[in-house]
């Protein structure tokens, strides 16, 4: 399956085996640096990724949608269906892939607390009623 062994993301691996083609899924790809190097520029990094979509099957290249190419930092931004993100990933130019959905809730939300448990934090006296 891959081509050499590469770091993907776990929720990515799991979509990529639940969900069927008629679902979209969304995947951060990181490019393999070139032997002996560190990074690629970006004008390699634009080539590789034209080299890396070339390679899709006709059909695959069509439902593949790239979204953002951050070419200072060799990666992309890729939707398509589980087999078509899965050939990309699979390719040989790929270093390693990140699932671009989150399945948590990833907002922080307001916790209430009383006045006097807030002033004894900050060392404050609270108002109110005297005891």
């Amino acid at each position: 399956m891959n081509v050499r062994s590469k770091p993907v993301d776990p929720k990515l691996e799991k979509q990529l085996a639940e969900l069927d083609d008629a679902s979209a899924i969304e995947a951060i790809v990181t490019l393999r640096s070139p032997e002996g190097r560190e990074y690629l520029t970006a004008a390699e990094t634009e080539a590789t990724i034209a080299k890396i979509l070339s390679r899709l099957k006709p059909v695959d290249r069509s439902r593949c949608t790239v979204h953002t190419v951050f070419p200072n930092l060799q990666s992309l931004v890729l939707s398509g269906p589980p087999s078509v993100v899965q050939a990309v990933v699979d390719d040989r130019d790929v270093a390693s892939a990140t699932a671009n959905q989150q399945s948590e809730d990833l907002l922080i939300r307001p916790v209430k607390t009383s006045a006097r448990s807030s002033a004894r934090k900050h060392g404050k006296a609270a108002r109110g009623k005297p005891k």
